[in-house]
């Protein structure tokens, strides 16, 4: 079983009593019960959740209120500071699989230039957040050091392969 941050979603929480990270655990939330709008059927809901476009815009103000020491800042490059100084990007990872460029390069028309990558990830010591969306209202969250990331993955762009669902996320 996958460990939850149950209290995250409590709004009394404030940032000393959020769980710090662990680059080693994946992180599950189940908002089964926390997604809806207005009459749309639920199942509707969370198909257009199971979109990293849509998701992604959420998850990110989700963050600060999940863990202890982030802030969104929605930078270009990355989308939260963490303690103030590290930079952390967030990517969700779909049934499509995940490209971990940054999104001036990623969609149509586009082009992922991996040396521009890899040293966008050195010179900002940019880590990541997985966000696992392919089972939404299931969510699962990793930490990924960049360096790791832009190691295993030098072509920018996680396969939608069962195997890196299973590696980073355990299922």
């Amino acid at each position: 079983m996958l460990p939850y941050v149950s209290k995250a979603t409590d709004p009394a929480l404030d940032s000393t009593t959020l769980p710090e990270i662990n680059y080693d655990e994946v992180y599950q939330f189940d908002l089964t019960s926390q997604v809806k709008f207005w009459k749309l059927p639920q199942e509707e809901v969370f198909e257009l959740f199971r979109d990293g476009r849509t998701a992604s815009r959420f998850l990110e103000r989700m963050v600060p209120r999940l863990f202890a020491d982030f802030k969104y800042v929605d930078e270009k490059g990355y989308d939260w500071l963490r303690r103030t100084i590290e930079k952390v990007e967030g990517k969700c990872v779909t049934k499509n699989g995940c490209k971990f460029a940054p999104s001036a390069m990623v969609g149509s028309g586009r082009k992922i230039i991996p040396e521009e990558v890899k040293e966008h990830i050195e010179e900002n010591d940019l880590d990541y957040i997985l966000m696992d969306i392919v089972e939404f209202p299931l969510v699962r969250m990793r930490f990924v050091k960049g360096s790791d990331l832009i190691a295993t993955h030098p072509n920018c762009d996680i396969s939608k392969a069962k195997k890196w669902r299973t590696k980073y996320f355990n299922v």
